[in-house]
């Protein structure tokens, strides 16, 4: 992975009342694609590991969780649309549970349902002070997504950590996707030399 192409995850977005203020949660990012896949990487630093989940409950403990809009300029705007995903992706708990994916997709009504059959792989290392985490999304699971037609594209990307074993939000689960595409970032992907 190109550390030059390394993005850092320094703003807190939700804390639970119980927490101290400690650095004890960190990541450094990376996205890169091919004609075919997206890859992803990130470099987690958590002086506590807990995930316990599987499946579409994966975000309660430490997890990644990404959304793409992948046709930013031909639908941007407040709204949800069939070309917006949302990945959220698990370490496991380095022991019994397994790295996985769930993939969630925009509809016409604005939700964001799951959407399985994905063919998301994750891999997953625990680390002296964290975890690394790698995905390869098969460009066909987003929609038969593009690169080399679709060169930005919306992205917004949350790093989960659960320090305590159980659920961290106090407001509701569906805090875990931002529901608005306009307020994501645009990623611009281009082709190193």
């Amino acid at each position: 992975w190109d550390s030059e192409s390394q993005v850092a995850s320094p703003y807190l977005v939700h804390t639970a009342a119980s927490w101290d203020g400690s650095d004890d949660i960190l990541a450094a990012w990376n996205l890169a694609w091919d004609n075919d896949n997206l890859y992803i990487a990130a470099a987690v630093t958590d002086d506590t590991h807990v995930q316990t989940q599987s499946g579409p409950t994966i975000f309660r403990g430490d997890s990644l969780s990404l959304q793409f809009d992948t046709n930013r300029e031909g639908d941007f705007g407040p709204t949800l649309s069939a070309d917006d995903y949302q990945i959220d992706l698990s370490p496991g708990d380095f022991g019994t549970l397994s790295p996985s994916a769930v993939r969630y997709r925009g509809n016409v009504n604005g939700e964001i349902p799951e959407d399985p059959g994905h063919g998301i792989v994750v891999v997953a290392r625990q680390t002296g002070n964290g975890y690394t985490l790698e995905a390869h999304v098969p460009a066909d699971c987003l929609n038969g997504f593009d690169p080399e037609q679709h060169r930005r594209i919306g992205f917004f990307y949350i790093l989960e950590d659960q320090d305590l074993g159980k659920q961290s939000f106090t407001i509701g689960d569906q805090l875990h996707w931002h529901v608005d595409p306009s307020l994501w970032a645009t990623a611009v992907l281009y082709k190193s030399s």
